[in-house]
């Protein structure tokens, strides 16, 4: 064998090694889809890619349901307060989260709606008040 016919056989043995490792790759995945523990680790894997490499078409968004966003308005001692709550589609039940987040906190800020989004679309049901309101006063029927 000479030097060209060998050259040409690594060329060939690596693309079948590429194609080797692509394949036990999906295979792995595939597999990981199919549990409960891979489920959560794929799905807290593209939580932390969505964070950081935000997108409209993210990989977060393809393979979740979007949440149900809505204004609701809890009953504080001196009035009331209005705050963003982001429910995961489809029935519970789900794990539940107050995010505040900083001064001055706004519900319409796009980061902090943007994680809460992401949390929901993973299961979470997410409420996000606005830190001036909940800050001094006392939840209650009035």
């Amino acid at each position: 064998m000479n030097y060209s016919n060998r050259q040409w056989s690594y060329r060939w043995l690596a693309g079948k090694g590429s194609l080797l490792l692509l394949g036990g790759l999906i295979l792995l995945l595939a597999w990981l889809g199919n549990t409960k523990t891979g489920r959560v680790f794929m799905h807290s894997g593209l939580l932390v890619v969505d964070l950081l490499l935000p997108t409209d078409g993210s990989l977060l968004h393809r393979v979740t349901q979007p949440p149900v966003s809505e204004v609701v308005v809890i009953p504080v001692s001196d009035g009331e307060v209005k705050a963003q709550y982001f429910r995961p589609a489809g029935d519970g039940p789900h794990g539940a989260l107050i995010l505040v987040l900083g001064y001055p906190s706004n519900i319409e800020d796009m980061q902090l709606n943007r994680l809460a989004e992401n949390l929901a679309r993973l299961g979470i049901a997410v409420l996000v008040p606005p830190i001036a309101g909940v800050a001094y006063r006392k939840a209650g029927a009035g």
